[in-house]
């Protein structure tokens, strides 16, 4: 078959490899994706803008402490002192303090070890660590997380929050600090 057409006063006679339509059509995008993008749109205008460094809350004690925001950790972590590790009613549990900043005084805290996770260092030794459920305020944000518990006695922040608590929560501006500041009726 042929195709005939004309040209400028010019007969072409071409063979037909294919018909190619070139309309275009936009469609709208289906009623699923837009509820999809609304929910989005909302849960980004009810997420919080923190800085990479924020104060928590640290409950029930109400210790103010300084945090480090580190999208790249998975599970946050708890600066400790006086780690003890025992056995209560067959499960295992710690015992630990967190030594409050301002006044230098050790706060107590007994709770009940809900895994263990072995982080690998980056000089390649690997390092066992307790995890616990831990209730901290970041501004008007309150959840109950895991928390490892380690040493941070060399850092400057007692407290990583990791992706664990911040995930749906938070964006991380890493050009500001202490953005949200202890509720007023917090320690």
């Amino acid at each position: 078959m042929k195709n005939i057409n004309t040209l400028g006063g010019l007969t072409l006679i071409l063979p037909v490899l294919a018909t190619v339509s070139m309309e275009f059509v936009f469609a709208a995008p289906p009623p699923t994706m837009i509820a999809q993008e609304a929910a989005a749109k909302q849960q980004n205008e009810k997420q919080l803008i923190i800085g990479e460094v924020e104060y928590v809350v640290l409950q029930p004690s109400g210790l103010v402490l300084g945090a480090r925001i580190d999208t790249g950790a998975k599970t946050s972590s708890m600066g400790t002192g006086k780690l003890e590790e025992f056995e209560r009613d067959g499960r295992p549990w710690v015992r630990f303090v967190v030594t409050d900043p301002k006044s230098g005084e050790e706060v107590p805290f007994t709770l009940p070890v809900e895994r263990v996770v072995k982080i690998k260092r980056h000089d390649g030794k690997s390092e066992r660590r307790p995890v616990v459920m831990l209730r901290i305020l970041l501004g008007p944000i309150d959840l109950k997380r895991e928390f490892s518990l380690v040493d941070r006695s060399n850092f400057e922040y007692p407290v990583l929050l990791g992706r664990n608590y911040l995930r749906d929560y938070v964006i991380v501006d890493v050009s500001k600090k202490h953005t949200v500041k202890p509720k007023p009726d917090e320690k």
